[in-house]
């Protein structure tokens, strides 16, 4: 029976590191997202500063490109991660079940 106890602490350590692995991955993808919405704030704000002043408004166009940029290569990192994230919860979800295995038995 000592032999089981000792498999849970282990399975149940190992259980433990992956769901810390798994909120890691979330908390960058939610960092991002919130990078790409002040990316917008921030894109709307100029606009409304280009349109009320014409010799800045002349510039707005490169900004906005470069604005646009930033943000499209944000989303392709936060769809890498999500893959990832997809990975790391099958992961936790195999070594949940390895957990029950030995609880049960």
């Amino acid at each position: 029976m000592r032999a089981y106890a000792t498999l849970i602490k282990l399975h149940n350590a190992r259980l433990d590191d992956k769901r810390r692995k798994l909120a890691d991955i979330q908390r960058v993808i939610d960092q991002m997202w919130r990078d790409v919405h002040r990316l917008e704030a921030e894109l709307e704000a100029e606009l409304k500063i280009s349109t009320a002043d014409p010799k800045i408004g002349v510039m707005y166009p490169q900004y906005a490109i470069g604005n646009k940029a930033k943000r499209e290569a944000i989303t392709a990192s936060i769809r890498e991660l999500e893959r990832q994230a997809d990975h790391a919860r099958a992961e936790v979800n195999a070594a949940y079940q390895e957990v029950r295995k030995y609880e049960l038995a």
